[in-house]
């Protein structure tokens, strides 16, 4: 569907947007005037063709304005930076990341230095009148917070990059992602000196400016909370991932136990996270009595409170609109389709951004939210098991059982539906995945709910707020004792490289087994045969993954040099 323009470096459609635009009107005529057994196919085509016109108007030229193509862009690899000159507002700053004592870096000659987020919105040619350009550009080389906070603005100049080329094979290209985001290459400043203050140019200008420093403030006060009621640096690592959403390079140490033992969304910003600090809030509103309008004014302000803490990105606001979508309604005493909500927020997260379809994060936010909202919406007896009428009281511990059980097959669940999703982004599956979500969940949430609570105590008292510190940060210190006890060992197991067809086709086969809610069904069964024996030649035809080849060797990127990777067996 893209290309990319040979004179100008940005994407570029292959088949003009008008086309499918066009299609999709011939779609609809077709749908109002064909027999019903056509109508479906005509109104699916009318879908697709807008959704592919609407994705290619986003990510080409005729979606982002040709200013900043030419800025942004560039036709050949490695090509050298330009001089330009830039106005826009300090968006939020990234701390200097810390080299460990026995890191080789510590002899470096340029030590790691804070870098600086800055939306642009005017270019300054030399001599000429301002041009209007929107798109954010990481600011490298200098430390503006010698000078400049956060929110003001600011006139810039230096080198400005343009944005890189995929440099591995299988690599996500980053010019797709720059033109949905409007993101510049790095800009380079050399001094201070290159570096002016200006006046803001409006009342909209200058809100934005209020609303950002109030921000980052708020940012800066937890995390200084969090380090101060935390001893440890990873403990702080794992509580600043969740609260903050932060993911820094120092923390990839604690990231990688994580995905070592199958449950890396733990230390993501996800509809987890919201609904577990959630659920405290309203069970804790509930304890005084049946308050339905409290409850919804309680889920209105934290969900506003999360994303004025947590940088608003695409994992936060999906995860915001997923759980208002689905659990608002019914806070405030409405009732939807589940299913059919849960389409509509897709639609609106895709439309927002629309290459999201493609990452491990929205399939699993989305598809396994579908696939368990489908299968509890239909009162399925492995996830929703149904009350026993005995006239007996169920006792603490029935309940804590039943509870425990219905986690524990959720788990499981949502570990079938997902793997093949895993396997295609990750190329690992840790079968032991589902036990550590069981094990973990509930310390990450408890981390969660004392991380928030202490962020928002601390702005009536820093006693309080430290305390509360203190306790998220021993329930972090378990949770990194969880992961250690899950993670290592070989205990996952590496797949071979996959299609999308064959993950989705998986996922899809394994749902309808639970949907068919017996075993004795054959039609599932063969389906899950099939995508065995397509998992079985899709490996054999593999790159390097015959039996009968001696050694491969792959040339990759490693930042600024090359590696020679050989495997032999």
């Amino acid at each position: 569907m893209l290309r990319f323009d040979p004179v100008s470096g940005a994407p570029a459609p292959v088949v003009p947007i008008a086309v499918w635009f066009s299609v999709s009107l011939v779609a609809c005529g077709a749908a109002l005037v064909a027999p019903r057994s056509v109508r479906r196919v005509s109104v699916l085509t009318a879908v697709g063709a807008i959704a592919a016109g609407y994705t290619l108007a986003r990510l080409t030229p005729s979606g982002v304005d040709g200013v900043f193509a030419e800025v942004a862009f560039d036709p050949a690899p490695g090509a050298s930076p330009r001089l330009v000159s830039v106005e826009g507002r300090i968006a939020r700053s990234i701390p200097a990341r810390e080299i460990a004592a026995g890191s080789p870096e510590r002899w470096l000659f340029a030590k790691p230095a804070p870098t600086f987020v800055v939306r642009v919105d005017r270019l300054l040619p030399s001599g000429g009148e301002p041009i209007g350009l929107r798109g954010e550009t990481l600011v490298i080389g200098v430390d503006l917070s010698e000078r400049y906070g956060v929110g003001e603005r600011v006139r810039l100049t230096g080198m400005l990059g343009a944005v890189g080329f995929p440099m591995n094979p299988g690599e996500v290209d980053p010019r797709l992602w720059a033109a949905q985001d409007r993101r510049l290459g790095p800009l380079r400043v050399g001094d201070l000196s290159s570096v002016e203050g200006v006046e803001a140019s409006g009342v909209v200008d200058a809100a934005r400016g209020a609303w950002l420093r109030f921000r980052e403030g708020r940012r800066r006060a937890i995390r200084s909370l969090i380090g101060a009621a935390t001893t440890s640096t990873e403990r702080s690592q794992v509580v600043e991932a969740l609260l903050l959403g932060a993911n820094t390079r120092d923390a990839s140490a604690v990231r990688e136990r994580f995905t070592d033992a199958g449950v890396s969304h733990l230390m993501a910003i996800s509809g987890f996270h919201v609904a577990a600090l959630l659920g405290v809030a309203l069970l804790a509103v509930r304890l005084t009595g049946d308050r339905p309008r409290l409850e919804a004014v309680v889920t209105v302000a934290l969900l506003v409170a999360i994303v004025v803490v947590v940088p608003l990105r695409a994992p936060i606001l999906r995860s915001v609109l997923l759980y208002a979508a689905l659990v608002a309604p019914g806070v405030a005493g409405r009732r939807y389709d589940p299913l059919a909500t849960l389409g509509w927020v897709a639609c609106a997260l895709l439309a927002w951004r629309p290459l999201e379809l493609f990452t491990l994060g929205f399939q699993l936010s989305v598809g396994v939210t579908a696939a368990l909202v489908w299968l509890g919406v239909s009162a399925h007896p492995w996830i929703t098991p149904r009350e026993r009428f005995d006239g007996a009281a169920p006792s603490v511990l029935d309940r804590l059982l039943g509870a425990t059980g219905r986690a524990a097959v959720v788990c499981v669940v949502c570990w079938l539906v997902a793997a093949p999703l895993i396997a295609l982004h990750v190329g690992r599956v840790q079968p032991l995945a589902p036990l550590a979500a069981l094990v973990a969940t509930p310390v990450v949430a408890l981390t969660l709910v004392f991380g928030y609570a202490s962020a928002f105590a601390g702005l009536v008292s820093s006693a309080i707020g430290s305390v509360l510190g203190a306790a998220a940060g021993g329930a972090a210190e378990v949770s990194l004792w969880v992961m250690a006890l899950f993670s290592g060992g070989g205990r996952g197991v590496d797949t071979p490289p996959i299609s999308i067809a064959w993950a989705v086709a998986s996922s899809l086969a394994v749902v309808w087994l639970l949907r068919a809610r017996t075993v004795r069904r054959a039609g599932p069964w063969v389906a899950i045969a099939a995508c065995v024996a397509w998992l079985v030649v899709e490996a054999r035809v593999a790159p390097g993954g015959a039996s009968d080849v001696g050694m491969r060797v792959d040339a990759l990127s490693g930042g600024g040099g090359s590696c020679l990777v050989g495997r032999a067996g």
